[in-house]
Order: structure tokens, then C-alpha cells, then sequence
């Protein structure tokens, strides 16, 4: 299992070369072994759904964030 570092470095290496949906697919496949790092996980999530226009869904992203107490 991956570590939350590599899951973050692998991430960002496909954002940064426009590839949003490659990197969605890491944090959807992706199982912390705790909370921890949840509200990262959540903002990063919004933002790539907004790159990639599916704006609705990364509202209800960040309101399931708001509901689970972050921010």
C-alpha cells in the first residue's frame, strides 16, 4: 500500500502535466490507513473535479467536507 507522500507526489506529477482524471483516479483508489490527511484529500478532490467541469460534483465534495467538520 501506497504511503500518503506517494499518493500525494504521484498526484501532483499528473496535475501538473494536465492529466486531471489520472489524477482522480489516485485518490479514488486510494485508502488511508486513518483521517488524518481526509481535508487534503477532499480539496484535492474538488479541485480536480473542477478541471475537469464537473463542477456539481465537486460542490457536493466540498459540502461533504463542511459536514464532516472541515474548514
Amino acid at each position: 500500500m501506497a504511503s500518503f507522500a506517494q499518493i500525494r507526489d504521484r498526484l501532483f506529477a499528473h496535475y501538473f502535466e494536465g492529466q486531471y482524471q489520472e489524477a482522480l483516479e489516485i485518490i479514488e483508489d486510494f485508502e488511508p490507513a486513518d483521517n488524518s490527511q481526509d481535508e487534503d484529500l477532499h480539496f484535492w478532490r474538488m479541485c480536480l473535479l473542477s478541471r475537469l467541469g464537473e463542477t456539481d460534483q465537486a460542490v457536493a465534495t466540498f459540502s461533504e467536507a463542511l459536514d464532516k467538520g472541515h474548514w
